[in-house]
Parts: C-alpha cells; sequence; structure tokens
C-alpha cells in the first residue's frame, strides 16, 4: 500500500466522525470530460494570477487545466503532523494528478471505502508575496473551502476546510508553473486550528441551504490522501 494512502489517526477520527459508509457505489478512477465553451488559461505570465486559476479549475472540476499548471517537478508538501504518528510523506506529480481525478469523478470507489465526492468548492485568498528571484517566487494563501460526498442526503456528509497553503512558482519559459503546494500549520503548536467557527464563516457558501454545516476536517492533505487509488 501506498504511504501516502495509509491512514492517519486523525483520517481515522474523520471516518469515525462520518458514522459510516455508503458500500453501494461502483465505478472505476478517470480523468473527468470537462466540456466547457470557456476554456480555463493557464499560459501565465503573472504569478498571483495562477492561484486565480487553480481556485477556478478545481471548483470548475476542470482536470486538464490542473495537469497544465502543475510543473513536471511538482510536489505536494502535508503540514506537520498534529501527533508524530499521524504523518504522510510528500507526494509528486502522478499522485497529486490521480488524487486530482478522484476528487473530480462522481463514480471514484474510494479504496478507505468513503463515498466519492459530489462537489468540491475553494477559496483561495492571497496573503502575502516572497519573491525569491526573477524565475522564482513564493505565494502564501489562505484556503476555505468544503467537500460534500455522495450519496447526498440531509446528513450533508462531507468536511470544511479554513487552512494556509504556500504556492512556490517557477517560471518556464514566458509562464509561472506551480512546482510546490505546502500546506502550512497555523502558528502555534504545529497541529494546531482555527475554530469551527471560523472556518464555517470562511466557507463558501452552498447554494442548498437547506443543509446543515460540514464538520471540520483535521487537515486538507489527510483528506485528500484518502483519495489517492
Amino acid at each position: 500500500m501506498s504511504r501516502v494512502r495509509q491512514l492517519s489517526l486523525a483520517a481515522a477520527l474523520v471516518l469515525l466522525c462520518l458514522g459510516g459508509c455508503s458500500d453501494g457505489l461502483s465505478g472505476i478512477s478517470s480523468a473527468p470530460d470537462v466540456s466547457s465553451v470557456d476554456v480555463i488559461e493557464t499560459d501565465l505570465r503573472d504569478a498571483t494570477a495562477v492561484l486565480a486559476a487553480y481556485e477556478e479549475a478545481t471548483n470548475r472540476r476542470d482536470f486538464a487545466a490542473i495537469d497544465r499548471l502543475l510543473d513536471a517537478d511538482f510536489e505536494c508538501i502535508p503540514a506537520p503532523p498534529d501527533f508524530p504518528w499521524n504523518s504522510l510523506e510528500p507526494w509528486g506529480r502522478d499522485v497529486e494528478l490521480a488524487i486530482t481525478a478522484s476528487f473530480f469523478d462522481p463514480s471514484f470507489q474510494c479504496p478507505c471505502g468513503l463515498p466519492a465526492i459530489e462537489s468540491v468548492t475553494i477559496d483561495l485568498v492571497l496573503m502575502s508575496i516572497e519573491a525569491s528571484s526573477n524565475d522564482e517566487t513564493r505565494l502564501l494563501s489562505s484556503l476555505a473551502g468544503q467537500v460534500r460526498l455522495l450519496p447526498l442526503d440531509p446528513s450533508a456528509l462531507g468536511w470544511s476546510f479554513d487552512v494556509r497553503l504556500a504556492f512556490e512558482l517557477i517560471r518556464r519559459g514566458e509562464f509561472w508553473r506551480i512546482r510546490t503546494i505546502e500546506e502550512i500549520a497555523p502558528v502555534g503548536r504545529p497541529g494546531a486550528r482555527p475554530s469551527a467557527a471560523a472556518a464555517f464563516a470562511r466557507t463558501p457558501p452552498d447554494p442548498r441551504d437547506d443543509l446543515p454545516p460540514l464538520p471540520r476536517a483535521p487537515q486538507w492533505c489527510v483528506v485528500r490522501a484518502l483519495y489517492a487509488p
């Protein structure tokens, strides 16, 4: 089993909070067929525009756009663990794209038994820019969002998020590409998390207002790792 897919303690707690999983799902993982008149621009000369493109591609489930935005040497770095035994190893481009395809595919059968993902919504806000050279830059951002699972019912299974991500960009020719996405632990102890109330306040509104708010996830990367095929 891949180290990325090993369930950490936090992931196990998430499973317990969900109170069970649907076993009636079937299907295979594949990159979704995104058909849209508007193509997301990914050849960008403005580094800050990369964040907007990544956000739009995620919200529109545009796998091809994510693929174009990620550098050939891409790496995802999870935040420091809440506990020493609750850790994830960094993963590369192939695993990141596999997880993204799983997130975007409502027919995906999760290896850990969780339901497929019905919707993903994120809101990226640029916090600061640290330019190290003309060809490299680091963008610190906040990410608020929510993931809802199938089957969609009044229990509103899923998670909400409010984390910090550092995007390290590298210029390839004329355009910026995402070389690293690093999940940053908030100020305080490595595993400290903002309040659930703050997370709900920053979660993008859901058009289905009759659904209750989603529980808070332990870490963005922990939940993503659960959907590694």
